[in-house]
């Protein structure tokens, strides 16, 4: 009986230790959010650009309540001059009646000339879904017409109409509605308990050391993408538009639409169009939009141009992405639902691939299993973006091509073909990767039939990746290649001066190296707009460099001649990683070279760690299933941060 006890007793301390971490976060910010009165249920983005000029004669905007109390009410005004002695008036009403149920009186010469919502809060809370309601905007008689304005919002669909000096205008205030957000309380317990138990089932696997760790990945990887799957929600990615649109154009011929318009948009449903308010801001705004209408079914499926046109990137860049849409599209979903659907058929795509990678790679497993579950590889993993195929073919081929070094017999015929396949996928995703497909050359020649075999094998692979990377973005070659003067940095530009060249690459690393790491490790998200502490990134850190560390009862291990190849092809893709974002990205003014994120060495981050790995450092004990465990409490810090975070935007 005791020894029982004793068995249990580490569940119960796993238990108590993430419900404490689980109350700390909710007392500290969640409670607040859930109950109290200052949470954002929606807030449109302000349109800098645009605003309406405010007089006597009142602007009226129209929308639909939402949840069942509403606490406050925010709008963006403007000031470009002294108004003294000027009031503005703000009232809100039941829509089709004149008396207003609660009217604002304030100073005109109070209003912020910064881009910030002033709040108008409700005397009694107002109770009741699905009301419709009128906010009234205006001010007494002033001299100067525009010297107080109403901002606009980014976002033109999430209200009903906007009547202005008369006219039903195709715009929407800016504005916050706010107040208590009860189901976000539930929604985090659920997450903690959620955690717990997969903590839990980690250390019995611990103790048991009997699963193989491709199955282990598999476990964490499903749950913490589905937790990330609902935490980034759609557009918060960045370049989402750009993805989705070419996505959706993909997705057109598919199902047999019409992709483009006349003026070269990609044609989408009226309800992808509007995508029920989601915005690119992540925030809780996007987290009550997702919650109102992820179950929705399609009302509006007229196709009308999309905001922009396609990318010049093949379809093999976004084949899950486009099979999850076009699923969405058919079975007639909702605009959010249908966006989800490609989200997750990303994810199911990037789990496949990283469970064979893990599962074929013969040693240095963790370094691929940590790799794929850093916090930015998951978010882009479920995202739109092509970065998640290119990261997944690419732990995919680093995987293979060390099982064909050490654990295959002899490399057939069917070895090559798979491998000329991945390359010539790989390739057109992002140019830059191709030479991912040159990692053949450090399979030993014996492994052939003959040299002959070898080297037609390898050029077999490298040239047929060419050819598709030649016919997939020829267009994106030739304009880096051509350059365009006056608008981007040239090839001509570069070796006109090189010296000022080398001096833009070293500022480059020497500004936003710290920003690379953070994005690489876990400490920026989304937009590169939210931000966890350094703490973070020491911690994935650690565990890098942990999961380097050569085990004493492994057998095979790189030699000099690998680690020279392996390494000259990191330097070559982050080469050509600097000279794409400079060629195409970098106005010729620049001082540094503009675009280059962390998020781009991420599928050579598992190539760089192993040239590092050495005989002088090894383990005695297998730790790998204790650093799964340590992965997974990590990540629940880094979830907690990154929701509370979330929810307070």
């Amino acid at each position: 009986m005791k020894k029982k006890w004793v068995k249990i007793v580490p569940y119960i301390c796993i238990f108590i230790l993430v419900g404490i971490i689980g109350t700390y976060f909710y007392k500290d910010t969640v409670a607040r959010i859930a109950n109290g009165l200052d949470a954002i249920y929606f807030s449109r983005d302000i349109n800098p650009e645009h605003t309406l000029k405010l007089n006597e004669e009142p602007i009226v905007q129209e929308f639909t309540t939402t949840r069942d109390h509403i606490a406050k009410l925010g709008i963006g005004f403007k000031r470009t001059e002294n108004v003294e002695n000027i009031k503005v008036i703000v009232g809100l009403r039941e829509k089709g009646k004149v008396e207003c149920l609660q009217t604002w009186e304030f100073e005109a010469q109070d209003i912020s000339q910064e881009a910030v919502f002033h709040y108008f809060a409700l005397d009694d809370i107002m109770v009741g879904k699905n009301r419709q309601m009128e906010i009234l905007v205006s001010s007494e008689e002033i001299e100067n017409e525009g010297a107080i304005e109403v901002y606009t919002s980014n976002n033109l669909e999430k209200y009903g109409d906007l009547s202005y000096r008369g006219e039903t205008k195709k715009e929407t205030l800016a504005l916050a509605i706010v107040g208590p957000v009860q189901y976000i309380s539930k929604l985090f317990w659920v997450m903690v308990i959620a955690f717990a138990f997969v903590l839990c089932s980690l250390y019995w696997i611990v103790r048991r050391k009997n699963i193989p760790l491709e199955k282990v990945f598999l476990v964490m990887g499903g749950f913490l993408g589905i937790v990330y799957l609902f935490l980034f929600t759609p557009y918060s990615e960045p370049d989402s538009r750009a993805h989705i649109a070419t996505v959706y154009y993909y997705a057109d011929i598919l199902t047999g639409k019409e992709p483009l318009s006349e003026d070269g948009k990609t044609m989408v449903r009226e309800e992808d169009l509007e995508a029920d308010g989601l915005s690119e801001f992540l925030g809780m705004d996007n987290l009550n939009t997702v919650k109102e209408n992820i179950f929705t079914k399609s009302e509006k499926n007229e196709m009308v141009p999309y905001t922009r046109g396609k990318m010049s990137v093949p379809a093999s860049a976004f084949v899950p992405q486009i099979a999850g849409t076009a699923l969405g599209m058919l079975l007639r979903c909702g605009g959010t639902l249908t966006l989800y659907l490609g989200k997750a058929f990303t994810l199911i795509f990037y789990l496949i691939c990283c469970y064979f990678a893990i599962k074929l790679i013969p040693f240095g497993k963790m370094v691929l299993f940590l790799c794929a579950l850093l916090p930015f590889s998951l978010e882009t993993a479920t995202s739109y973006s092509y970065d998640a195929t290119v990261i997944a073919l690419s732990f995919l081929m680093i995987g293979y091509v060390f099982y064909l070094k050490y654990e295959k017999k002899k490399v057939c015929t069917s070895d090559i073909v798979l491998w000329t396949f991945l390359t010539m996928w790989l390739a057109p995703c992002k140019i830059v990767y191709y030479f991912i497909g040159f990692l053949i050359f450090i399979v030993p020649v014996e492994k052939f039939k003959t040299k002959r075999h070898y080297y037609l094998s390898g050029i077999a692979a490298t040239g047929f990746g060419a050819i598709a990377l030649a016919v997939g973005r020829m267009t994106t070659i030739t304009t880096a290649v051509e350059g365009e003067a006056g608008k981007y940095f040239t090839i001509d530009m570069f070796f006109e001066d090189i010296p000022k060249s080398v001096l833009m690459i070293g500022r480059t690393i020497n500004y936003h190296f710290e920003d690379y790491l953070k994005q690489i490790f876990g400490g920026l998200y989304s937009w590169m707009d939210l931000h966890l502490s350094w703490n973070f990134v020491l911690l994935y850190l650690i565990l890098f460099c942990l999961v380097l560390l050569k085990r004493q009862d492994e057998k095979t291990f790189l030699n000099i001649h690998d680690k020279i190849w392996m390494g000259m092809i990191v330097l070559l893709i982050s080469a050509m990683v600097a000279a794409s974002m400079l060629f195409t990205w970098t106005p010729p003014d620049a001082s540094v070279i503009v675009g280059i994120q962390g998020r781009y060495f991420l599928p050579i981050l598992p190539l760089a760690g192993f040239i590092f790995r050495n005989k002088t450092i090894t383990v005695q004990k297998n730790i790998d299933y204790h650093l799964a465990l340590a992965i997974m409490a990590i990540q629940y810090l880094t979830v907690m941060q990154i929701f509370t975070c979330t929810i307070r935007r």
